[in-house]
């Protein structure tokens, strides 16, 4: 779950891997269509916004919560949309 703002998703994200978009001020509108067994993996730009949606994620029982860091995905090769 890429919880980037809706212009960072169209500059580059993982939708070729399964990852959808919830933007961070919009969490707490979309818990219904979350799965809390599910393992989940959180990712912004640098890991701090992903930090505090696992930690608002955690309060409503999600456990199984993962924070894809710059670090861990920075040398992939991702797709791209560029302007016309």
């Amino acid at each position: 779950m890429c919880i980037r703002d809706r212009h960072e998703w169209e500059i580059s994200n993982l939708q070729s891997v399964g990852a959808v978009l919830i933007p961070k001020g919009q969490i707490l509108e979309h818990l219904n269509e979350l799965d809390t067994a599910r393992e989940m993996v959180v990712q912004c730009k640098s890991g701090g916004r992903s930090a505090d949606v696992i930690w608002e994620l955690q309060r409503h029982g999600f456990k199984k919560l993962l924070n894809l860091e710059a670090v861990s995905y920075t040398h992939l090769t991702l797709p791209t949309i560029s302007s016309v």
